[in-house]
């Protein structure tokens, strides 16, 4: 994998990655794209990050509440208000959002309009 620092305010790197005989780009988004946006996930979840820092996270009547902010690498990291927490990286190609999470699975999202 090669990275490189692109110069955008919203993304962070660029990493281009080879699968078999075929190389995807993607641009790692940063704080500034996603600070105070909510990002909707296919199964009906959705995450909040709010603009003052605080996170939600809801599906159906379940919802759990905690900090986000920028990990390691560009990561963004979320500790739950209940213990324990979680860093995913948001990536975007061509126009599509993907969060991949810490187990290095790979979920196509969107914002909320």
């Amino acid at each position: 994998m090669r990275l490189t620092k692109v110069a955008a305010p919203v993304a962070v790197l660029v990493a281009s990655l080879v699968v078999g005989d075929a190389q995807a780009e993607f641009i790692q988004l940063g704080a500034g794209a996603i600070r105070g946006r909510t990002i909707l996930l296919d199964e009906g979840s959705t995450l909040e990050y709010r603009a003052d820092g605080s996170y939600v996270y809801s599906l159906g009547d379940r919802v759990s509440r905690g900090k986000w902010r920028i990990g390691a690498n560009g990561a963004v990291c979320v500790d739950f208000e209940r213990g324990g927490g979680r860093c995913d990286i948001y990536l975007e190609q061509n126009g599509s959002l993907y969060l991949r999470n810490s187990r290095g699975n790979q979920f196509k999202v969107r914002f909320a309009r």
